[in-house]
């Protein structure tokens, strides 16, 4: 009996009890070895098996703004969700889904550098790899006019001043 309760406890384990950054999780793609709870493979065609999809513009995320990342899959499974910047609050650079689920939504905050995102989805008959997400932080901007002067003279000017200043004028 306590060999199947542990049996059990193990299956429902993973992958979000593996305790795994964003480097170690680079080490699983698509055909890649797992080795936990019996599982020898990553799949080897992720397919809808686990995707990620995020609402970040095409434009890139905005560093401090929330986004949201969302895993799915075509049968309950559990997921794990790591950024290479940013962070999923309290979380860190790490999301877990908790139990089984086809899909969840993991609120991400964009930090000040590119982002990729790596997921698992698996049970413990099956781990699936998902592709990355790649985005490219970009940060508010605030340009200020000078009375009677338009902005773009101001930036104009402003290009110019070192060579004013190297030719001593």
């Amino acid at each position: 009996m306590f060999v199947i309760l542990a049996f059990l406890a193990t299956a429902a384990a993973y992958p979000t009890s593996l305790s795994c950054d964003f480097a170690c999780m680079g080490n699983y793609m698509p055909g890649s070895s797992f080795g936990y709870m019996g599982v020898a493979n990553v799949g080897n065609e992720t397919g809808t098996n686990c995707v990620v999809t995020t609402d970040i513009p095409s434009s890139g995320p905005m560093a401090g703004e929330n986004y949201t990342v969302t895993v799915t899959s075509t049968t309950k499974l559990a997921q794990k969700v790591v950024a290479s910047s940013g962070n999923f609050g309290s979380d860190g650079m790490v999301s877990n889904a908790g139990g089984k689920v086809m899909s969840q939504a993991h609120t991400w905050t964009a930090g000040d550098s590119s982002v990729t995102f790596r997921v698992l989805c698996g049970s413990s008959q099956e781990m699936w790899y998902a592709d990355a997400m790649v985005g490219t932080t970009t940060t508010a901007t605030t340009t200020t006019a000078v009375s009677g002067v338009p902005a773009t003279a101001m930036i104009r000017a402003a290009a110019f001043v070192p060579l004013f200043a190297l030719l001593g004028v």
